[in-house]
């Protein structure tokens, strides 16, 4: 559709041999044009996206975490703008974005991806069909229970590649003003694990809280039941 950006998956195969994209005849690339807008989510796909000629964004999957990083993506693929690590707190945000030669943005609302396997969790309630747009399995949801108690959501896409996504949702609007501060120019609502209502909220809060920033420098309100990540509290 237009206006749309084709996002690369963090893991992809040609569709050729016994790789899953040739057992259902999908090629994710088909999708990339020269001169077009692409998201690269690995290097691998960097790699592909800048022989294609695509203008490219590096997802935050792709480990863009100092200046040498950003330069070399920059200058070696070409690419316009890099989507940050949620790993990264807001001090490492501002020592990035110092003179950066390339735009930043970063995940604002949505649930944070924390792996992606080439197993399917599924097959671990009994053998698979090999079969993944008819599984049963699929049209209900799964978890991992840590420990503590909290639910990671479990999704296994068309390819049987399955995605675990973090128990909390992440949500930094009320961070805007700091954000914009720090030098970031772009901002990302994940609407993965949302349904139609629940995005429309999240792009809404995304949005009033971009124009309360910029009209005052004021933040709104924190949502509660979500977490801010590692901005104010780095990796340990």
């Amino acid at each position: 559709p237009k206006g749309c950006i084709p996002i690369m998956p963090v893991v992809d195969h040609e569709a050729v041999g016994l790789s899953r994209e040739a057992a259902v005849a999908y090629d994710v690339w088909k999708y990339a044009d020269g001169g077009k807008p692409l998201m690269a989510e690995s290097l691998a796909s960097l790699e592909r996206a800048g022989e294609e000629g695509a203008l490219i964004s590096v997802g935050a999957h792709v480990p863009v975490t100092n200046e040498l990083a950003l330069r070399a993506v920059r200058e070696m693929y070409g690419a316009e703008r890099v989507w940050l690590s949620p790993e990264l707190t807001l001090r490492q945000i501002e020592d990035l974005a110092h003179d950066a030669p390339l735009e930043l943005g970063v995940l604002l609302i949505g649930a944070t991806e924390l792996m992606v396997t080439e197993h399917c969790m599924l097959m671990s309630q009994g053998p698979c069909n090999e079969d993944c747009a008819t599984c049963p399995r699929r049209k209900s949801p799964h978890f991992l229970k840590d420990r503590k108690g909290f639910e990671f959501p479990v999704i296994t896409d068309a390819m049987g590649r399955s995605h675990l996504y973090n128990a909390v949702e992440l949500d930094v609007a009320s961070s805007m003003p700091e954000l914009m501060a720090a030098g970031i120019s772009a901002f990302m609502v994940d609407a993965t694990l949302m349904n139609a209502e629940e995005t429309a909220h999240a792009v809404g809060r995304a949005i009033r809280a971009l124009h309360v920033a910029q009209n005052d420098g004021n933040a709104i309100a924190k949502m509660p039941n979500t977490t801010s990540g590692h901005l104010y509290r780095g990796v340990s």
